[in-house]
């Protein structure tokens, strides 16, 4: 009998231990936003693939946040771009299409550039509202769209105005008002040889 209680004792601290060291993992594990994401809202999907929340991690999620009143910023070096209300940099990828518009950036991909909800998006200060309309992505969400182009953030932007996000990969850039890519319609410089004062720069157009 006295064997038989310890063996008994011994399962009943076992199980309390496990149930225990369940608790802690759930509390330390990474929760899928995305998962619990309303519908119609874009969550944060695929926070669990590599991509993480970490500090030191350059590319870390963060929750969708709403549009807001959109409005166009000058850039010093970018010229004039859409930013969100909170004045946060809208991107375009350009494997995405606008005509019609498409979204093709998914799972760890949204998870590095959040697409940006198409709900309470509204047109502050040099947007064009007729040019804002939604895309509807492949999980149902509904994206906004400028100029026909998915808007996106960059998570390496970590206040507004930061444009960390211009040339990625050659595909990503900040957009424009009219869903362009903004700094690219700006003329490139070139030399030439002048007979009175030597090598000028001038456009590249010229």
């Amino acid at each position: 009998m006295a064997n038989a209680s310890l063996v008994t004792g011994a399962a009943v601290v076992l199980v309390l231990t496990t149930a225990c060291g369940q608790d802690r993992g759930a509390v330390g594990g990474s929760q899928n936003v995305g998962a619990t994401a309303r519908p119609g809202e874009i969550g944060d999907a695929g926070a669990d693939q590599g991509l993480g929340t970490g500090a030191g991690d350059a590319w870390s999620a963060s929750p969708a946040a709403v549009a807001g009143k959109l409005s166009v910023t000058a850039d010093d070096e970018l010229g004039a771009l859409v930013t969100d209300g909170a004045g946060r940099t809208l991107y375009r990828f350009d494997t995405d299409t606008a005509k019609p518009p498409e979204a093709t950036c998914e799972a760890e991909c949204a998870t590095a550039w959040p697409p940006v909800p198409a709900a309470d998006a509204l047109a502050g200060e040099g947007v064009d509202e007729d040019l804002l309309g939604e895309v509807i992505r492949a999980d149902g969400t509904k994206q906004l769209t400028v100029g026909g182009w998915p808007a996106y953030r960059c998570t390496r932007d970590s206040a507004a105005g930061d444009v960390n996000g211009q040339g990625v990969n050659g595909r990503w850039f900040a957009l424009a008002a009219d869903g362009t890519e903004a700094g690219t319609d700006r003329p490139g410089l070139a030399t030439r040889e002048d007979p009175r004062p030597g090598e000028i720069v001038v456009t590249a157009t010229a």
